[in-house]
């Protein structure tokens, strides 16, 4: 499939996906029902633009088993202040709640990686701890133009996260997983990669498609249950 016809069906996605979730927010206040405080959480960390789409479907799929998604959304700053930000709001949700894994999309997952770099000790509070659609590999960041035109310091930012990964005695890498598309044109397969952590490549799945699919909501599930 052309680099075009990638694009394309991405966007397609995304318009789906901001057609449901900005029609959801604005029939929320109808809709909210009483979630039952013994279902394990799961949190979700969105990616760049994060205000700007959902994962409802995701988050369907979860609640059909029996899992809550806790979506965290948050103003794109610098790595190191956002993760600040995000460790601040998701404490005091892991003191309070049942949460069993962390899941990181896109940018956040490199938001999880900057949080354990600053608090390791964060790891034992997760069973499993998801990195979706997330440009891990420096190595190969500098074929993520995108990215680099969305955030144009990202790679600085990744270098860091990466040499963190190739230095670092604290990270519990069995505890981890990435996930990724093999036609994700956003962040590809080859950029996802890290030695030292077990990875997933889903098949026929795009960025969008990693928060859209139920191909993907079946992968996350069964890597979060295992």
């Amino acid at each position: 499939m052309t680099q075009i016809a990638l694009f394309c069906q991405e966007i397609k996605l995304l318009l789906k996906n901001l057609i449901k979730h900005h029609f959801n927010i604005f029939i929320s206040k109808k809709t909210i029902t009483p979630i039952k405080q013994t279902r394990e959480t799961v949190l979700f960390i969105k990616g760049i633009f994060n205000w700007l789409y959902g994962v409802e479907n995701l988050s369907d799929f979860f609640d059909k088993q029996n899992l809550k998604l806790k979506v965290i959304n948050y103003e794109t700053d610098s790595l190191e202040i956002t993760a600040k930000k995000i460790f601040k709001k998701i404490k005091p949700i892991i003191q309070s709640e049942n949460v069993t894994s962390l899941i990181g999309y896109s940018y956040g997952g490199l938001i999880i990686l900057k949080i354990i770099q600053d608090h390791p000790e964060i790891q034992d509070k997760f069973k499993k701890i998801l990195l979706i659609g997330c440009p891990i590999n420096y190595s190969l960041v500098s074929k993520l133009t995108l990215l680099n035109i969305l955030k144009p310091n990202i790679t600085a930012e990744i270098s860091d996260i990466n040499n963190f990964l190739s230095s670092t005695n604290s990270l519990k890498f069995n505890r981890f997983i990435i996930i990724s598309g093999t036609q994700d044109f956003i962040v590809p397969t080859k950029n996802c990669h890290f030695n030292k952590i077990k990875s997933l490549k889903l098949n026929g799945v795009g960025h969008i498609g990693l928060i859209e699919k139920e191909k993907a909501f079946k992968a996350i599930y069964s890597q979060i249950i295992s």
